[in-house]
């Protein structure tokens, strides 16, 4: 969290995280393993930005560093933060844990799992919760992914993966001002990265939901 903060305010006052920066911070081996991951900023309940991807394409550290800027100035559905936003915001790492593959909507539980979907290039994703907060149906849920890809509803009967997840929430405010202080880190630059296959586009909810084509993927 404190590296998200770190992130997120230098990317917002033009003091950008440097490859220096990452030598105070202890990386544990859970933040270098390659992960999934999503990021939103919330200021209250109203969400400001989310951007991220269920692949496991980055070191999770590198994750938090890509996804937390997206998020600020790169999400099309919201205004740029900018520094007089700091006040007040929170920020929300969903880190993307296993995934498995099920027949249909009788293997889904809305109550923990996220939802994935793939059919003929075409991908979308709601996180744990979000069809829960809407009322849906998992056949509902299913139809509501098959919209965000751009596909016909109805059509995850045939053919279409569908996968369930879950996550590992972390939430916060602004920490302290004091600078971490530990052995040095890794010294990998957080950019420029290749451009991730599934991401946070313009056709995802507010309320977690994202989709990618065949064509491009929206980053």
């Amino acid at each position: 969290m404190r590296l998200a903060w770190r992130t997120l305010s230098g990317h917002l006052t033009g003091n950008p995280i440097r490859d220096a920066d990452l030598e105070a911070y202890v990386f544990t081996p859970c933040l270098t393993v390659p992960r999934g991951l999503f990021v939103t900023l919330k200021k209250g309940e109203q969400v400001r930005g989310r951007q991220g991807e269920i692949e496991a394409t980055r070191p999770l550290y590198q994750q938090v560093i890509v996804f937390t800027r997206r998020a600020a100035t790169r999400d099309p559905r919201f205004l740029p933060l900018t520094d007089r936003d700091l006040a007040g915001l929170t920020v929300e790492l969903s880190i993307i844990g296993a995934r498995r593959t099920v027949s249909g909507p009788g293997d889904i539980r809305l109550d923990t799992e996220g939802v994935f979907l793939e059919k003929w290039g075409r991908r979308a994703v709601f996180l744990p919760g979000t069809a829960l907060r809407q009322g849906w149906t998992p056949e509902r849920t299913l139809d509501e992914l098959c919209s965000q890809a751009a596909l016909p509803k109805g059509c995850w009967s045939e053919s279409a993966r569908i996968q369930v997840f879950t996550t590992e929430d972390v939430a916060g405010g602004p920490p302290p001002e004091a600078a971490p202080t530990s052995s040095p880190g890794p010294s990998a630059s957080p950019e420029p990265f290749p451009t991730p296959a599934v991401t946070a586009p313009p056709g995802q909810t507010p309320s977690g939901a994202s989709r990618t084509t065949a064509a491009r993927s929206t980053t």
